[in-house]
């Protein structure tokens, strides 16, 4: 139950930040509502939506990254199961050492990343 509260709570967020004037015509699933059994639709959707502003401002889309991912819904769950919602864990884990543990970041500390968990 708290991994599917935690996809859809995830997914709920990133289809809220979503800009307002990409097509929801344009972009199949865009007017579901988030639910246990769509929760693929719906992150396809908001992809769309995402790419759809992006190419609207001469930019390249953006495509899933499975270890992004991965790094996504494990501290999603994480702050589910552990009733906390920051950037920084309590155990003081950031979100470039979530990034390397999921073999994203190559080590080392020239990134600068970002994270939108809200």
């Amino acid at each position: 139950m708290h991994r599917r509260c935690t996809v859809v709570l995830a997914l709920l967020a990133l289809a809220l930040c979503a800009p307002g004037g990409a097509a929801a015509a344009d972009c199949p699933g865009a007017d579901a509502v988030p639910a246990a059994d769509n929760l693929p639709a719906i992150g396809q959707a908001t992809l769309c939506l995402v790419n759809d502003q992006r190419a609207a401002h001469g930019l390249s889309g953006l495509r899933v990254n499975a270890r992004l991912s991965s790094a996504s819904i494990g501290y999603s769950q994480r702050m589910v199961a552990q009733a906390f919602f920051a950037h920084q864990a309590p155990d003081g884990t950031t979100l470039v050492q979530r990034l390397t543990s999921v073999g994203y970041l190559n080590g080392g500390d020239d990134w600068v990343v970002g994270e939108n968990i809200g």
